[in-house]
């Protein structure tokens, strides 16, 4: 098992989850974050974020296409289930002017089958940075 950096949350990270996510987490669940690397069967590496043992966010850079994506949502479903999380942001840092948005929900959507706990979120890739 992947060893996960545990800290408070950053301004940076404070920030972006609020005003980039647009999460209304109330301030106390940026008191503990886990953040760590991850890589899934495929080899696709991601980071992982748990925010005050509510919030899973995997943040995955402009390389994710649509399989990828895919099998990102299927995996952040489970393991937001497996610990007994309440959201699952799957955040995909995108270059200015990508077309691929919609794309990419189209699959993420397929893949979480309407869970409302489940959001995509399809950033500037410098929205991303100091995170």
């Amino acid at each position: 098992m992947p060893v996960d950096l545990v800290a408070p949350g950053t301004p940076a990270l404070r920030a972006f989850v609020r005003d980039t996510l647009g999460c209304t987490c109330p301030e106390t669940v940026f008191d503990v974050v886990r953040r760590g690397e991850r890589a899934l069967g495929s080899g696709a590496s991601f980071i992982r974020l748990v925010i005050g043992d509510r919030l899973l966010v995997y943040l995955v850079g402009a390389g994710a296409g649509t399989a990828r994506v895919v099998e990102l949502a299927a995996a952040g479903l489970r393991d937001r289930d497996a610990s007994g999380l309440n959201r699952f942001r799957l955040v995909v840092g995108l270059p200015a002017g990508a077309a691929q948005a919609g794309e990419l929900a189209d699959g993420f959507a397929a893949a979480v089958a309407g869970d409302p706990k489940a959001h995509l979120h399809c950033v500037p890739a410098v929205a991303c940075g100091g995170i």
